[in-house]
C-alpha cells in the first residue's frame, strides 16, 4: 500500500512541478522582456555578479577605496541568499594590513529569539552558523572578534520580565535557542502588571422585536463579545486619571493591541473601538479593490463602456459621482418595461433637474472614455471635475490615500505600454492592489492595532494580546521540502517519508511560533493583558499560547484571582516614571465635523485671496449649440491630436510613426489609410516645428502644475508644455476650437497670468508662448505686448486689488 501511495504521489507531484515550472518560466520571461526585476532578482543577480571570478579584483579595489565598515542590522532575519551577498563582500575584508590608520570593522546585531520571518526565507540557524564562520575567519587572520551579549532590558518592568522569563524557560518552549538567558533589569522601581482574562465564548441572546409573534434568538459570536469587552476596558482606562498602572493619565497612543493575523477579529476590534469613540489607527493594509470609492470609479468605466449595465449604472447614480437620491432612482427604474436604465436617464438629457445634470455628466464621461488615456480619464474626473471633494464629503478624508494609490497603479500600468481603459479595469480587478500604512507613529494619539509581525521594533506602556488561542489549520495535501513539493490526494494516507517531512515542518513552525510569542510579550513596558476567544472546531485552548500563559501565571505564588482574572502585579514603594510627551486630552483628538463643513464656498466677489484658475477666470462662457456630425468628427480628431502630442514625445523618435499610426487606427478605425498618414503628418509637423520643437524635446515638461500669487490674486493652473533654458522660457497650451485671426481674450488672459508667474521665477529670461489648435494642427505664436497689456489690465482690476 505504501508503495502504491508513493508511486501515485510521485506522479501527482511531478505533474504539479511541471505545471509550476512552465508558469515560472513564463513569469520570468514576461518580467525580463519588460526590463523589470523583483526584490529576489536584485539579490540573486547581485550575488551572481559578486561570485564571478573577474569581479573579485574590482571588489578588492572597492574595499580598499570605499568600504570601511559593514553593519548588518536584524541579522537573525537575514536570508541565506542575503548572507551570501554579505559574505562575498567580506571575502577580502579580513586580509587588510594591521597598520591601516582606520581598521575595517564588521558589526552584526541580531537576536535569535526574534527571528519570525521564515516566509522571507530567514533562518536563525544561518545567523548562528555565520557567527561561527566569521569568528573562524577573524582567528585565521588574527583579527579581534567579540561576541557581546545584550541581556538587559531597557523597556519592561520587573513583573513583565519575570513573567516572560518563566514562560520562555517552560519545557514546552523549543524555539528560543538551547540556552535561554533571563533578562537583566534596568527599571527596578517601575510598576507593572500581567493580567489573564477568562476565555470568551459565544452567547445566545433573545431579540425582542416589536410586532413579531415570536421571540427571535441571535448568537453573539465570541470574537465580537471580546472586541466590545476590550473597547470598554480601554475606555475606562482613558478616563481613569492617575488611578492606573501607569500612575498618570492614559493616552490612546499608550495602548497597542496585537493580533496574529488580519482577519474578521481585527475588523471587529476596530469597529468596537470606533463605536466607543476611541481614537484608533486606520488599517495598516488596504486592498484597493475592496474600497467603495474605487469600486465606484470602476463601475463608472463599466457604464461608459457598456451603458446597458443597469446594476452598475444604478450604483454610480447614487454614488458621490452623480449623487441622485433614492426617489430619483425609483422614478427612473420603476415602470420602464424592457427599457434600460440608461435610455430612461437620457429622456432627461435637456432637463435642468438633477437627473438631467447626471445624464449630461455621464454622456461627457463616455465621450472622454473613448479618447483619453487611463490616467487622464480618472485624473480629470477626480481633480478636473473636482469630484474628489464629493467623495471626501460622503466617505471621509481617507479616500485621498485610496485615490493616490489607485492613480499610482494606473501609472505603473501605462508605463508597461498599456493605454486601453477596459484593459486596465480588467487587469486591476484581477490583481490585488495593496496599500501599506506605517502605523508605528500616528499624527495624533491613537490606539494602535497591529499584527505581531508588524509590531517588531515597537513598544507601548500597555499591550493587549487578545488572540492567544490556536486556530485549527485545515488538512493540507501539499508538503514542501527544501528541494521538492509533494502532492498527496489524501493527507491521511501519505507515504512515510512525507509524514517525516511534515513532522519536521511542524516542529519548525512550532519553533517560530515560540519566537513570535516572545516578540509579542516583549512589546509591553508596564501592562500586559492576555485574552482569547473560543470557537468550536475552529479556535481551541489545547496546546495554545493561552494555555501556556495561563499555566505560567497560575503557578506563580504572587498570582491573585480577581473575579476570574488572574493577575501579577508589582507596585514599588518608590515609583519610577518613564519620560513622556506632554499630555493631550482625549477630547482634543477625536475628529469631529466642523460647523463650516456643509457650507457652500463663497463666490470670488465675496472673499479675498481666492484661488484663480487662468483657464477659467472671467471666461467668456457661451451656450454651445449642439454639434453637427462634421463638428463632432472634428472635435474627435482634435482630441486625438491632443493625445498624440501629449504621448508621442515619450517614445524614441524612430518608433513614433509606427506607434502613432497604430494608435490612430485603433481610435478612429473608419479613417482611410491616406487620412491616417495625413493626420500623423500634421502631428509630426507640430512636434518638429522650428519654433516649438524644443517644447517636445526630452528636456521639456508636460502638464506642469503652477501655483503662485500676482498681487492679491492666488493663481493655480496647468501648463500643457513648458521648457526652461538658461536664456528663455517657452510655453504652449492646447486648444480644441478653431483658430481665428485674433486669439480669444480668454486665452490671452490665461497666458498672461502664466507669463506673470513665470517672470517672477525667471525675470532675466525671454518669454515665448504659443497656442496649438488641435482640430486643425496649427500653431499660433502670441505677442508679449498683447500679454503684457492684459496683465496690466488684470493688475488694475478690482479683483486684483480687493
Amino acid at each position: 500500500m505504501q508503495t502504491q501511495n508513493g508511486a501515485y504521489t510521485g506522479e501527482l507531484s511531478f505533474n504539479l512541478l511541471s505545471l509550476a515550472a512552465e508558469l515560472y518560466l513564463s513569469f520570468q520571461h514576461q518580467k525580463f522582456s519588460r526590463g523589470v526585476l523583483d526584490f529576489d532578482d536584485l539579490i540573486f543577480f547581485t550575488n551572481r555578479l559578486l561570485q564571478k571570478q573577474q569581479i573579485h579584483a574590482w571588489v578588492r579595489w572597492k574595499l580598499e577605496t570605499a568600504i570601511q565598515h559593514v553593519l548588518v542590522d536584524e541579522a537573525q532575519d537575514t536570508s541565506p541568499m542575503q548572507w551570501s551577498v554579505i559574505s562575498n563582500l567580506l571575502s577580502e575584508f579580513f586580509e587588510s594590513e594591521d597598520e591601516e590608520p582606520l581598521p575595517r570593522t564588521f558589526f552584526a546585531v541580531g537576536d535569535y529569539k526574534q527571528s519570525i520571518y521564515s516566509f522571507q526565507n530567514a533562518d536563525p540557524n544561518v545567523f548562528i552558523a555565520k557567527q561561527a564562520e566569521i569568528k573562524e575567519q577573524a582567528d585565521q587572520y588574527r583579527k579581534p572578534f567579540k561576541q557581546v551579549s545584550l541581556s538587559k532590558s531597557y523597556r519592561s518592568s520587573a513583573s513583565i520580565l519575570s513573567f516572560i522569563d518563566k514562560v520562555m524557560q517552560n519545557e514546552r518552549i523549543i524555539g528560543v535557542g538551547d540556552t535561554y538567558v533571563p533578562h537583566g533589569l534596568h527599571w527596578t522601581s517601575l510598576s507593572g502588571s500581567v493580567e489573564l482574562w477568562p476565555v470568551v465564548e459565544s452567547e445566545k441572546k433573545q431579540l425582542k422585536i416589536p410586532f413579531m409573534p415570536i421571540e427571535m434568538e441571535r448568537i453573539e459570536t465570541a470574537e465580537v463579545i471580546l472586541a466590545e469587552k476590550i473597547a470598554l476596558h480601554i475606555k475606562a482606562l482613558l478616563g481613569s486619571g492617575s488611578d492606573n498602572i501607569l500612575g498618570r493619565d492614559v493616552r490612546p497612543n499608550d495602548i497597542m493591541i496585537l493580533v496574529r493575523q488580519r482577519d474578521s477579529f481585527l475588523a471587529n476590534l476596530r469597529a468596537a473601538l470606533i463605536s466607543a469613540r476611541i481614537s484608533v489607527s486606520p488599517p495598516d493594509r488596504i486592498i484597493l479593490q475592496n474600497q467603495i470609492e474605487i469600486q465606484d470609479l470602476l463601475a463608472l468605466v463599466d457604464v461608459c463602456l457598456s451603458p446597458e449595465d443597469d446594476l452598475q449604472l444604478a450604483s454610480i447614480l447614487k454614488s458621490p459621482l452623480l449623487e441622485l437620491q433614492e426617489d430619483d432612482l425609483q422614478e427612473l427604474a420603476i415602470a420602464r418595461g424592457k427599457a434600460s436604465l440608461f435610455s430612461r436617464l437620457k429622456e432627461y438629457e435637456k432637463s435642468k433637474c438633477s437627473k438631467g445634470l447626471a445624464c449630461r455628466k455621464l454622456i461627457e464621461w463616455r465621450s472622454r472614455a473613448g479618447t483619453q488615456d487611463v490616467f487622464s480619464f480618472f485624473n480629470q474626473i477626480l481633480i478636473g471635475d473636482r469630484l474628489v471633494d464629493a467623495f471626501i464629503k460622503r466617505l471621509g478624508i481617507g479616500v485621498i490615500e485610496s485615490f493616490n494609490g489607485f492613480l499610482q497603479e494606473i501609472l505603473a500600468f501605462e508605463k508597461a505600454g498599456n493605454l486601453e481603459l477596459s484593459q486596465f479595469v480588467r487587469s486591476f480587478r484581477d490583481s490585488q492592489g495593496t496599500l501599506l500604512r506605517d502605523n508605528s507613529a500616528a499624527a495624533y494619539p491613537q490606539v494602535r492595532l497591529l499584527t505581531i509581525h508588524g509590531s517588531k521594533g515597537l513598544e507601548a506602556p500597555i499591550i493587549y494580546l487578545p488572540d492567544m488561542l490556536t486556530a485549527k489549520a485545515p488538512s493540507d495535501t501539499l508538503t514542501f521540502s527544501q528541494e521538492w513539493i509533494y502532492w498527496t490526494e489524501n493527507s491521511n494516507f501519505a507515504p512515510s517519508y512525507i509524514t517525516e517531512i511534515r513532522n519536521a515542518q511542524k516542529e519548525k513552525i512550532k519553533r517560530e511560533d515560540d519566537r513570535l510569542l516572545y516578540v509579542a510579550l516583549t512589546r509591553a513596558e508596564q501592562a500586559l493583558i492576555i485574552a482569547g476567544w473560543e470557537a468550536p472546531a475552529r479556535r481551541v485552548i489545547k496546546n495554545s499560547w493561552y494555555e501556556l500563559l495561563r499555566d505560567t501565571i497560575s503557578n506563580d505564588p504572587a498570582c491573585v484571582d480577581i473575579d476570574g482574572i488572574l493577575k501579577l502585579q508589582f507596585t514599588p514603594t518608590t515609583k519610577t516614571k518613564k519620560k513622556e510627551e506632554p499630555f493631550i486630552k482625549q477630547e482634543q483628538i477625536i475628529p469631529s465635523v466642523p460647523d463650516w463643513y456643509d457650507q457652500l464656498p463663497d463666490t470670488y466677489a465675496e472673499r479675498k485671496g481666492a484661488i484663480i484658475r487662468p483657464s477659467e477666470w472671467q471666461s467668456d462662457k457661451q451656450q454651445l449649440a449642439p454639434h453637427k456630425k462634421g463638428q463632432l468628427k472634428a472635435l474627435e480628431r482634435g482630441k486625438l491630436i491632443h493625445k498624440l502630442l501629449e504621448r508621442l514625445p515619450l517614445f524614441p523618435e524612430y518608433v513614433q510613426e509606427t506607434t502613432a499610426i497604430r494608435y490612430i487606427k485603433k481610435q478612429m478605425p473608419k479613417l482611410s489609410e491616406e487620412e491616417v498618414i495625413m493626420l500623423f503628418s500634421e502631428v509630426y509637423s507640430i512636434l518638429h516645428h522650428k519654433e516649438c520643437s524644443d517644447l517636445f524635446s526630452k528636456d521639456s515638461l508636460a502638464e506642469v502644475a503652477i501655483i503662485g500669487k500676482i498681487g492679491e490674486l492666488e493663481i493655480s493652473g496647468q501648463i500643457d508644455r513648458l521648457i526652461v533654458t538658461d536664456t528663455h522660457i517657452k510655453i504652449a497650451d492646447f486648444k480644441t476650437g478653431r483658430p481665428s485671426d485674433n486669439p480669444p481674450q480668454t486665452y490671452l488672459r490665461q497666458m498672461a497670468l502664466y507669463m506673470g508667474l513665470l517672470k517672477q521665477l525667471y525675470p532675466d529670461r525671454s518669454f515665448h508662448s504659443f497656442l496649438i489648435w488641435t482640430q486643425t494642427a496649427e500653431i499660433m505664436p502670441l505677442l508679449n505686448e498683447q500679454l503684457n497689456a492684459y496683465l496690466d489690465t488684470i493688475k488694475g482690476s478690482k479683483a486684483f486689488n480687493n
